[in-house]
């Protein structure tokens, strides 16, 4: 909404959370299962492709939640993103 079509009186739309949250599960306790992986796994949660699917499978609870959010937001490839800093930062000429 333009600044204009706000001083005119009219209301700016009210946001809304893209996600469901109220169907995950807010459990703040690991199960026995979910702590064995995280101890297990250790650096490979950093990059969750490479738990394997039983792993996948005992962190759902925690990793969906996670990854449901990381679909609705845009993140830039980074080859693309470092090309286009690098091209903006250098100087012309």
């Amino acid at each position: 909404m333009t600044a204009l079509a706000l001083a005119a009186g009219k209301a700016a739309p009210e946001w809304a959370w893209p996600l469901d949250g109220d169907a995950w599960d807010r459990e703040p306790r690991l199960s026995a299962e979910e702590r064995t992986v995280l101890v297990q796994a250790g650096p490979r949660l950093l990059h969750s492709s490479r738990l394997a699917r039983a792993e996948r499978g005992a962190l759902a609870r925690l990793l969906g939640p996670l990854e449901q959010v990381r679909s609705c937001l845009w993140i830039p490839d980074k080859a693309g993103h470092c090309a286009a800093t690098t091209a903006t930062a250098s100087p012309s000429g």
